[in-house]
């Protein structure tokens, strides 16, 4: 079915359960890390095995997630959405079988790595996606905002499916569930998603030209590398930070990190609000002056003024304006991409991944109190992200 076509099908490409899908979509990763962070430590006495090992598990993932956005792209643009969807959560359902039946690391840890590259299609393809439907850029702004808040949804659904499930089965139903996600992703893909893309014939490295020498790709890969790395610095430290410095019950931790995810979602649902009437690139602009100031803030109350309230706040408005700035940085992105649509949005996609290692790793190698040092890399990655915002205007 041809791009045209698929905008014309009834109902296929509008409406909620639309959204829905591509927002479960986008969901795979974030659930598929933390849904198996409560049976981390039953895994690694299951499996004989020491808990930094079994921890390697969640950094395969990560790795072959943002890795394989740069093959899944491209092959969506050649290829279609549709295919190459369909093997991915096929993968990704395979692997979940994989880790289910595991009796050792290794076998786990390649396991994992399959499941990320599956998962990665899911992310990839859907806000391809949603750029092959949207011709004005303030209605893909809108919708990668309604994708984007879905999936700030996981991190607070997923611990607690995975507290649920251990205690009423063991470790193993943790990837059960995965599989069962998979399957029934699938099985919408297959019934209810037409194919959106227009495919091109050409090769790989010819597509991966064209893309980079499009004025807004390279800086905007830059920006989401820096925005995101201010904010995954903070959550990576957040329970060094609050638990370990500051002495907050783990209970409170909880909140706190329920909090940042709900602050997230707000943003992502002010800028599907906020596009349609303001303009996308002013909402745009918007978000990346309340990242710079936001992660001025963390850096002043980390260093000054270390107490928890000003670190959850400074935390929360981070991901407030990470959830602004981030689907209007795609939205402006893919605008011009075309029919490489898939591979600009696999190249952001890796980017995110890349940064907000960076600035987990940052984060943790300064020799200061981790507030200080958390609230350093978020100040410097945010005046980085906005300096890559005026470079791409």
């Amino acid at each position: 079915m041809s791009a045209d076509r698929a905008r014309r099908a009834p109902g296929a490409t509008t409406g909620l359960a639309f959204m829905v899908l591509l927002g479960g979509l986008t969901m795979l990763p974030p659930l598929s890390i933390d849904v198996s962070l409560p049976g981390l430590p039953s895994i690694a006495s299951a499996l004989r095995a020491s808990g930094g090992a079994v921890q390697a598990s969640l950094s395969v993932f990560i790795f072959a997630f943002g890795a394989g956005q740069l093959a899944i792209g491209p092959l969506s643009d050649r290829y279609g959405r549709r295919p190459v969807l369909l093997f991915g959560l096929a993968l990704f359902t395979l692997a979940g079988v994989g880790c289910t039946v595991a009796t050792n690391v290794p076998v786990l840890l390649v396991a994992r790595f399959v499941q990320g590259v599956g998962a990665c299609a899911g992310t990839v393809v859907a806000r391809a996606v949603v750029q092959d439907v949207s011709r004005e850029r303030a209605r893909a702004a809108t919708l990668q905002a309604y994708v984007t808040a879905l999936n700030a949804l996981a991190p607070t659904i997923a611990p607690l499916l995975g507290v649920a499930i251990l205690a009423v089965t063991g470790w193993r139903w943790l990837y059960g569930a995965l599989i069962a996600i998979g399957v029934v992703l699938f099985a919408a893909v297959a019934l209810r998603l037409p194919e959106t893309a227009t495919l091109r014939s050409d090769g790989a490295m010819t597509a991966y030209r064209r893309a980079l020498a499009l004025p807004r790709t390279v800086p905007l890969a830059v920006f989401i590398a820096c925005a995101f790395g201010a904010y995954f610095a903070l959550i990576g430290a957040s329970p060094f930070v609050l638990v370990a410095q500051m002495h907050l019950p783990r209970g409170l931790y909880a909140v706190a990190f329920a909090l940042n995810a709900l602050a997230g979602l707000c943003g992502s649902l002010a800028t599907g609000r906020l596009a349609p009437r303001m303009g996308a690139e002013r909402v745009f602009a918007f978000g990346v002056v309340l990242g710079a100031a936001a992660g001025v803030a963390a850096c002043v109350a980390g260093v000054v003024d270390p107490e928890p309230l000003t670190f959850v706040a400074t935390f929360a408005a981070v991901a407030f304006a990470f959830g602004i700035s981030a689907p209007s940085a795609f939205a402006a992105a893919l605008a011009d991409a075309g029919p490489d649509a898939g591979l600009t949005a696999g190249v952001l996609g890796a980017a995110q991944m890349l940064g907000g290692a960076a600035g987990s790793v940052a984060a943790a190698a300064l020799p200061f109190v981790p507030s200080a040092s958390t609230g350093i890399v978020a100040a410097v990655l945010a005046a980085g992200a906005a300096a890559a915002y005026v470079w791409s205007r």
